[in-house]
């Protein structure tokens, strides 16, 4: 089990560091990645496999050749009658006319689609537009609100990241005053032990 990371950075109340010091932690960085064995992680792992229709297949091979998209086939929207090589042909005459029934059809739902909307498009646009502007509005709220939430949750990290700053700034100084007392405490006691060996020798002299 991973040990949590324990983030004690204070982006509220850190220096930033200068020119110079990002610098040479970039170094030291790219430094470290240059030791990395290997560099591309990845290289052990087999690709993938990834089970498509026939379909995607070919599209995937004619956007690799940069093949451009075949034209649409738009026979089946034209109503033609067999040829002259064919005009004796039952079979061909049956689909034609089966082709311009099919055709016909299209254009009357077309039809019937056009006047439900000009009967009923209005009314039905009205309430879509109606119900879009309420979902706007919903979230336009929603945004709000969490910009709020993040505005709270950084002044909140602020205020807590000052006070810590501060909190850290007094004993900073009261290490300082207390490294200084040791370093003149210590500088006493050589001078008392010195001094102690002066008279002991001072003593065996006499």
């Amino acid at each position: 089990m991973e040990e949590p990371v324990l983030m004690d950075a204070l982006p509220y109340v850190d220096i930033r560091p200068t020119p110079q010091q990002r610098e040479a932690v970039e170094a030291l960085i790219a430094e470290e990645m240059a030791k990395f064995q290997p560099t591309d992680y990845l290289e052990h792992m087999p690709v993938p496999s990834v089970k498509v229709s026939k379909l995607v297949e070919e599209e995937m091979a004619r956007v690799a050749q940069g093949r451009p998209l075949p034209p649409l086939d738009r026979s089946r929207f034209e109503l033609r009658p067999p040829s002259s090589d064919y005009s004796q042909d039952l079979g061909r005459w049956t689909k034609s006319i089966q082709n311009a029934q099919a055709q016909y059809e299209h254009q009357v739902i077309r039809q019937q689609n056009l006047e439900l909307l000009i009967d009923h498009g209005k009314e039905g646009w009205l309430a879509r537009n109606k119900a879009l502007e309420q979902e706007v509005k919903h979230t336009g709220e929603a945004v709000v609100g969490v910009k709020r939430k993040i505005d709270e949750l950084n002044a909140y990290r602020k205020s807590k990241q000052k006070k810590a700053g501060a909190q850290l700034k007094e004993l900073e100084i009261e290490w300082q005053n207390s490294f200084q007392r040791n370093i003149q405490l210590q500088s006493e006691i050589r001078r008392q032990q010195a001094e102690v060996a002066r008279v002991r020798r001072a003593e065996l002299g006499d």
